[in-house]
């Protein structure tokens, strides 16, 4: 939207919807293209990609795709890095 507008000046204003609450307070990790995701919310109600991990996923097990595929919930943020530094070794 234009807020205002001179000859030598325009002002624009966007406003950006805020995440809801589920997506500000969960995380999971699942699949973006061929690499790793790490997105707002839950398997269920998936919100944005917060973060892709360079990981090549056509390089894991299979058992390992699927849980991807699924969903791996993060309760707290040391789960996520944990289960993330697993996937990078």
């Amino acid at each position: 939207m234009i807020a205002s507008f001179a000859a030598e000046r325009v002002e624009l204003r966007k406003k950006v919807a805020d995440l809801c609450r589920d997506c500000r307070e969960q995380e999971f990790i699942g699949i973006y293209g061929q690499e790793i995701g790490v997105y707002a919310g839950s398997p269920d109600q998936p919100g944005p990609l917060k973060q892709v991990i360079p990981v090549d996923i056509g390089r894991l097990p299979p058992a390992e795709i699927e849980d991807l595929r699924t969903g791996i919930i993060c309760n707290q943020p040391q789960d996520k890095w944990r289960i993330l530094e697993g996937y990078q070794n």
